[in-house]
């Protein structure tokens, strides 16, 4: 891969940072109650996939503001059907954890939708 993968297809199979595949996998579906737990519990990578563009890393110290301004108010609840017009701004988000490499921080990939 030379220049960056762009997101073709939701949801993910895998992540890639810049040009190179992650070893990764997709763990769970989560909600806003266990993103404001594992935020407690120390650093969260969110990662944004949105179609067409490549995965946007959001810096580790942005990932505070990035929560609480842009995913909180767009996150779709657990196990329920939405429509994306029903959001602020008629787009929505739904987060996964993912496994990291041990001692990096948690990987919570968001999934938008409009």
């Amino acid at each position: 891969m030379n220049t960056p993968a762009r997101v073709s297809s939701m949801p993910l199979e895998r992540l890639w940072h810049g040009t190179e595949f992650l070893e990764t996998s997709r763990l769970r579906a989560v909600g806003a109650d266990d993103i404001r737990n594992l935020l407690r519990l120390g650093p969260v990578q969110f990662v944004i996939a949105n179609i067409s563009d490549p995965l946007y890393w959001v810096p580790l110290e942005e990932r505070y503001t990035f929560w609480k301004n842009e995913l909180d108010p767009h996150l779709v609840p657990l196990n329920n059907g939405v429509r994306p017009e029903d959001f602020p701004d008629a787009y929505c988000y739904f987060a996964s954890e993912w496994s990291s490499t041990e001692g990096k921080p948690v990987i919570l990939v968001c999934e938008k939708c409009h």
